[in-house]
């Protein structure tokens, strides 16, 4: 015959089996919950990635685009203070192999100049494929060029500020590379933009 301490402890170990099921329960449903959520989630972004907000002017960049950039460097050799026009086409151009970084690629570019900033514009090719937009805001930093992203659009889904600073590298990487022999004598001291042209002015170091 059961005692009352028996029949204490055989009625706490059913509050406790009843909690401990309520518990897995709630466990489950959470899991569920979370897995249902993060699945739409995936699944919106990647169509928003896909998608294909803007649209650019088409701009065909030439290797004499090209030549014209490099001879715009070439003859301010010894000059005390230079001023050089650059456009959209020639900024094409000296990025048409395309912009990499550690965890992307964006290739076939194109670059818009306007009075208001410089829009780049290409496809994303690595981690996934995606049409991009690049908007960004030149700026003088240490006598060079900066292109400072603004925003960094993939389909029509904005990306975060860490995604726009790792951009931001890779472009002003590329950009240093192309005005390599201007940055070696002479310091930018002034960007002034156009529809379509880069002023840009400065100074034998």
């Amino acid at each position: 015959m059961k005692n009352h301490e028996d029949e204490f402890y055989a009625e706490l170990d059913k509050k406790t089996l009843y909690k401990s099921c309520c518990t897995m329960q709630t466990m489950l449903f959470l899991f569920i919950g979370l897995l249902i959520v993060s699945i739409f989630g995936t699944i919106y972004c990647y169509r928003e990635i896909k998608k294909i907000n803007f649209s650019s002017k088409i701009i065909t960049a030439t290797f004499q685009d090209k030549n014209d950039f490099y001879d715009k460097l070439k003859i301010l050799s010894g000059q005390e203070d230079f001023e050089i026009t650059v456009t959209s086409a020639e900024l094409t151009a000296i990025t048409a192999e395309g912009i990499s970084g550690k965890d992307f690629i964006i290739k076939n570019i194109q670059v818009i100049i306007s009075n208001t900033g410089v829009d780049i514009f290409g496809t994303l090719t690595k981690p996934l494929s995606s049409q991009i937009k690049i908007e960004t805001i030149p700026k003088v930093l240490n006598g060079k060029i900066d292109f400072e992203v603004s925003r960094f659009t993939a389909g029509s889904l904005a990306m975060p500020k860490f995604i726009k600073n790792e951009i931001a590298s890779a472009l002003n990487k590329a950009m240093d590379q192309n005005f390599d022999k201007l940055y070696k004598n002479y310091e930018v001291k002034n960007i002034n933009l156009q529809d379509d042209k880069m002023i840009i002015s400065g100074k034998l170091k």
